[in-house]
């Protein structure tokens, strides 16, 4: 066996001396012989995303990874042809303001003061722009009155919306500008933009005139995220811009220059989060300087700067022409339609009759949201049949934060037709190559072949008419691909893995979604590709009120490949997956193609991952790790202070550096670990089930064996260049007595769990060759022996509940709650979003589909 090459600057621990041979290297081992059919080029480099860490814009790290990804997003365009490509009016063409109207306009940008503070510039910004809104609503107002336009004006925010057309003259302009830079809109989306353009309507002034009170400022509101038409940043000073169109890139170089391009990246992501939408427009103002940009989900068009001193119509026509556009044409899914009074009605009848606590939490979480996070109505085309399914989604359980890929957000869904039920529907952005299978196509595919423990598939379409444009733009060179809007529906609710409530119920949802990853390879030949924490689920049985049904499955497959497709060249540039759960040779060798150990591994790491956030070990705090429940925030205080635990979790899950060509390394710690066949930290004796204890063990023993059978000689073309060897592996682990759990409660859910498992494989002996140098990672038969073994065992014994509170709260490396980065913080207190009357109750533990324990969530059945 060959010594790995780690990509690491730093010297590698000390550990025991290997056996070297006579060329000074470690002796070789017998290993399976290398796939040499693959090059280099097969695998996609994985890119080391905000949205591969599941990391949110309020944490520092993000601000650094953002303005990486978005490095090579920008392109420039013209003022006039980004107006005559982009800001059009359906109907009319390209309208502008009159002569008359723009000279009685563009003296007030004067009264944009030329220095002092910046919050002084907001107020007459927003004077001016207000003033082409009132100019655009005369007119439409105007055109309403003629027989012969009055049915091709559409603005977005129509007096009908089952029309979507004027039906008559509004009494106000039918949008605002207003002053947001003081006043975020709660402490969970606690992001501010300076100036935000809103519909005038009643439902958008609930939102943003909440717990306003009296101030100075003119035109003030908090923001609405939701609500946002179009963003407007400000800056004062030319050195705190986020561009510099004196350089071929674009983007200013300095420290303030990303400060503030991570702002305006984080505003642009958030708007198209929080609201349905193919793009967004952002107005962005420096000194007197005004840059018109437009984002979708591969990059961002930036005009050329226009001076709005000298040149007022440019930005005044840019506004009027807003106010005159059509939902479609600013960016609006139209697909995705306002719920009506009566429906919202519907629905709260629907969440009466669930009587099992998750989904009836699912169900309150996106009723008593309304005000922030508006309740809408999609129609989607169905699997079975011909007809379109009809789907009410209103707060989204998780989303992705990058500007860029996938995008992916998850609502946990209503059905409209009875019975009285949810579902789970995912929005994103898929690439659109035909080298890529449709995630649909996928599930299709996986109920053909019969694949056990996998969603089932109802409903799913890439969207019509709705896909990117910044690619057409970007410079040559690694140019993204084109992106489709594509939904899809699943019949099962889930909860997070995370949400479970012993390890028992952990290794069984675990050994559940083994078994469907094994059906998907060899029944189906799939491989996921993207296996995690966030990737395996609980299905919820929605008829069982004491919800004490078990069964998991492994979700979100638009990252698989078929074994067929395995050795073709690589379709994406930066393909992102879950940098955490990645394999170790991945993370170090970031262009050796994906195979099924590397899969496989990724299992290893949850287990450790969930040990690590929920189980009492070496790192864990006293406080934490007792009975005694914490409230969020002391239980942040004490996971803050953790620095051993955040230090293994950075080292372990997050450790990366980026090499340059959009490719990443990492992995060095996993390496180590895999080697010496230990996870690095102890469970505390007494407080963890020995089940997991030894699963664990076992698990480790397997990454051990197989890696002393890797050849990493083989693995150097993968590399990029020679960084330190790793460390040789260690001794063994002692063995460690299956010792019955003095916590006990009377019932145990799991003693027919093993019914439905028809397979048998191997018997993992000590003594067992295959173990003596073996990629035993190749297939699934002695990883699945090791779950199995431990389920059999949770099958006799009666389930101990030894869980401890979420460790990972505050941690740095979790971006879990606020933290300083770039650009600090700045933040005013945040109104209440709970409605009023109803006083603020706990959200139930894994109200994410998709994407863990929600943050802030109690654990009320971790302590029964």
């Amino acid at each position: 066996m060959s010594t790995p090459a780690m990509p690491s600057d730093e010297p590698p621990p000390s550990s025991p001396p290997a056996t070297l041979g006579s060329d000074g290297e470690p002796e070789s081992r017998p290993t399976t012989p290398p796939d040499t059919t693959a090059a280099v080029v097969n695998r996609t480099p994985t890119a080391d995303k905000a949205s591969s860490r599941k990391i949110k814009p309020k944490h520092g790290l993000y601000e650094r990874k953002v303005v990486v990804e978005m490095n090579t997003c920008y392109c420039k365009m013209d003022y006039d042809d980004f107006m005559s490509e982009f800001v059009k009016v359906k109907g009319l063409g390209l309208p502008e303001l009159s002569k008359e109207q723009l000279a009685s306009m563009s003296a007030k940008f004067r009264d944009v003061p030329a220095e002092g503070k910046e919050q002084k510039m907001y107020a007459p910004l927003c004077k001016s722009l207000n003033e082409a809104l009132e100019q655009a609503e005369k007119f439409a107002a105007a055109q309403v009155t003629s027989d012969a336009t009055a049915q091709t004006i559409e603005l977005a925010i129509p007096s009908d919306p089952a029309t979507q057309t004027i039906q008559s003259v509004p009494s106000k302009p039918c949008y605002v500008f207003k002053d947001v830079s003081n006043w975020i809109e709660s402490n969970e989306e606690d992001l501010k933009i300076d100036i935000a353009m809103y519909p005038d309507t009643e439902d958008a002034r609930t939102a943003f005139n909440r717990d306003m009170k009296n101030t100075a400022r003119t035109d003030p509101a908090r923001v609405a995220w939701a609500w946002m038409t179009m963003g407007v940043e400000v800056k004062r000073d030319e050195a705190l811009s986020a561009f510099d169109f004196g350089r071929p890139s674009l983007l200013r170089d300095s420290d303030m220059g990303r400060v503030a391009q991570a702002q305006i990246a984080k505003y642009a992501t958030q708007l198209m989060v929080r609201q349905h939408r193919v793009f967004v427009f952002i107005l962005y103002i420096v000194d007197k300087e005004a840059f018109l940009t437009r984002w979708d989900r591969v990059g961002c068009i930036i005009s050329n700067p226009v001076n709005y001193i000298k040149e007022p119509a440019k930005i005044l026509n840019f506004v009027y022409r807003l106010a005159l556009m059509s939902r479609d044409e600013l960016g609006y899914d139209t697909t995705a339609e306002p719920a009506t009074s009566a429906e919202v009605q519907m629905l709260k009848g629907y969440a009466q009759k669930f009587k099992n606590p998750y989904a009836a939490s699912c169900a309150t979480e996106i009723l008593d949201n309304q005000v922030l996070y508006p309740i809408y109505k999609v129609t989607c085309a169905n699997v079975a049949n011909t007809d379109r399914g009809v789907y009410f989604i209103g707060k989204h359980s998780v989303a992705s934060y990058s500007p860029t890929g996938r995008a992916t957000k998850g609502y946990v869904t209503f059905i409209e037709q009875p019975p009285a039920r949810l579902c789970f529907m995912k929005d994103y952005w898929r690439p659109n190559s035909s080298k890529i299978p449709k995630e649909l196509d996928v599930y299709k595919k996986l109920k053909t072949a019969k694949v056990r423990f996998v969603a089932t598939a109802i409903g799913g379409e890439d969207v019509p008419g709705q896909s990117t444009v910044t690619q057409i733009y970007l410079p040559p060179g690694e140019v993204p691909l084109e992106r489709l809007h594509c939904r899809l529906v699943v019949e099962e609710l889930a909860r997070p893995l995370e949400a479970y409530r012993s390890s028992a119920e952990m290794i069984v949802v675990l050994f559940h979604a083994l078994q469907g990853h094994k059906d998907a390879w060899t029944k189906a030949e799939i491989l996921h590709r993207d296996v995690s924490v966030d990737n395996v689920l609980r299905v919820v049985d929605q008829k069982d009120e004491k919800d004490r049904n078990v069964q998991g499955i492994l979700n979100d497959w638009d990252l698989c490949k078929y074994k067929s497709d395995m050795n073709q060249k690589a379709t994406q540039h930066g393909r992102s997956g879950t940098w955490a759960f990645m394999s170790a040779v991945a993370l170090c060798y970031p262009l050796k193609p994906n195979d099924l150990a590397d899969d496989l591994e990724s299992f290893i790491h949850v287990v450790t991952y969930c040990s690590l956030r929920f189980h009492h070990h070496d790192f864990t705090n006293h406080d934490v790790g007792t009975t005694t429940k914490l409230t969020i925030s002391e239980l942040t205080d004490r996971n803050r202070g953790n620095e051993e635990l955040s230090g293994y979790v950075g080292d372990q899950f997050y450790e990366s550096r980026h090499r340059g060509g959009g490719i990443y390394v990492g992995g060095t710690h996993k390496m180590e670990k895999n080697l010496n066949g230990r996870p690095g930290f102890d469970f505390t004796e007494g407080h963890v089930s020995p089940i997991l204890v030894d699963l664990l063990k076992n698990l480790f023993r397997l990454l051990r064996t197989h890696y002393s059978a890797i050849d990493f000689d083989d693995l150097k073309r993968y590399r990029g260049r020679l960084p330190p060897p790793a460390p040789p592996p260690s001794k063994d682990v002692e063995e460690q007595p299956d010792v019955p759990s003095a916590h006990q409660p009377h019932h145990n859910r799991f003693a027919d769990v093993l019914k439905a498992d028809d397979e048998e494989d191997e018997e993992l002996s000590d003594d067992d060759p295959a173990l003596s140098g073996s990629r035993v990672l190749d297939t699934h038969s002695k990883i699945l022996h090791v779950f199995r073994k431990a389920v059999q065992k949770i099958a006799r014994r009666k389930e101990q509940f030894d869980v401890t509170q979420d460790q990972f709260v505050g941690l740095d490396e979790q971006g879990a709650i606020p933290q300083k980065g770039l650009s600090g913080s700045k933040r005013k207190s945040a109104p209440s979003s709970t409605p009023e009357g109803n006083p603020k109750r706990k959200r139930a533990i894994g109200s994410s589909h998709l994407g863990g324990v929600a943050e802030g969530t109690e654990r009320d059945d971790v302590f029964e």
